[in-house]
């Protein structure tokens, strides 16, 4: 008898609910991405009613930015689910998983999440310039256009650690060690349905573990090649310094990828100040121009707006002036 009321107390393991997989995790997260789409769609068009469709254009990361931070503050931020959490029943709680997350982690995860993305693009433009102005050497550029491969190498092996842990969507929930559990105990059913899934989503993994090593792969052996070369190229310049010849200065080594090309960046008003205004903007993508271009009649646009409006119709998009793809000049 005691045996059978010692086998129906429930252990505390009971009350401990799961970890929520990756397939609920992702879901809620997309969710939560059409519910900011939404909230930015009808921000934008109250802005657009007040400061109109160019200011709407001109801010429109800004505006991003404010619908994830308006969002996450009137849930996340004040201790109420989401409604992506709401649709698969979890909640997050803080880094082992046994406790519910403590505001000061909110903070860090709403904070991070909305202004993230917005810091992490001011930081890369900031280093560009700075390494633009180093020491003026082409090769400086070797070690610029990696940055942002690198970054996009970085979410990628979080994603990856993700789709096998099932734990860190992005770097946000990472750097605030926010997790999620199930608002819910599981049945048999729903178990059986969780482990296909976790499966699914190793697979995943997997293949993009893959496509990362292809990827990136010969990008890294390309830095290393580009590293070898710069300090070959200083010791040849130290040595011509010192008046000794070399027979490889000036040998040009191939064409260079063009992601290492030094490109011009009209979104930095210091590049080319004397074009002002609305002129820095390319009326094809509606942005500041990268690597103004201009066509026989003069009118300028992005490089590869106008290449790419020229491959369809070799005319000019605003005059309809015949303008060949061999005919457009860069500006420098």
């Amino acid at each position: 008898m005691v045996d059978n009321v010692t086998d129906g107390v429930a252990s505390p393991d009971d009350y401990v609910l799961p970890l929520a997989d990756a397939a609920g995790i992702v879901q809620a997260n997309q969710k939560d991405e059409q519910i900011e789409t939404i909230l930015q769609e009808k921000l934008a068009e109250f802005l657009t009613i007040f400061k109109g469709q160019l200011f709407a254009n001109t801010y429109s990361k800004h505006i991003t930015t404010a619908s994830k931070l308006i969002y996450l503050s009137l849930t996340t931020l004040v201790g109420k689910k989401t409604l992506g959490e709401e649709y698969v029943d979890t909640f997050i709680v803080d880094r082992k998983g046994d406790r519910l997350a403590k505001r000061y982690q909110r903070l860090v995860f709403v904070v991070s999440y909305a202004f993230g993305p917005y810091i992490m693009q001011r930081a890369l433009r900031w280093l560009k310039r700075r390494l633009r102005r180093g020491d003026g050497d082409e090769d400086s550029d070797d070690c610029s256009y990696p940055i942002e491969e690198m970054l996009n190498l970085l979410l990628d092996i979080n994603l990856i650690v993700f789709y096998f842990k099932g734990a860190y969507y992005d770097f946000a929930h990472r750097i605030s060690g926010l997790r999620y559990v199930l608002g819910h105990a599981p049945n048999n059913a729903e178990k059986q349905m969780r482990t296909r899934n976790m499966n699914t989503y190793r697979v995943l993994g997997s293949v993009l573990l893959l496509q990362n090593l292809s990827k990136y792969g010969p990008m890294i052996a390309d830095m290393l090649s580009g590293a070898k070369r710069y300090f070959e190229d200083r010791s040849q310049s130290s040595e011509k310094r010192n008046g000794k010849s070399t027979d490889t200065f000036g040998v040009i080594r191939g064409v260079p990828d063009e992601k290492r090309y030094r490109h011009v960046d009209l979104s930095d008003k210091e590049v080319m100040p004397f074009i002002s205004g609305m002129s820095r903007q390319c009326i094809l993508c509606l942005s500041d121009m990268t690597d103004p271009s201009c066509t026989p009649c003069g009118h300028v646009y992005c490089w590869k707006c106008i290449m790419n409006w020229c491959g369809e119709k070799e005319e000019c998009p605003l005059c309809r002036q015949a303008s060949k793809p061999q005919q457009i000049i860069p500006l420098r």
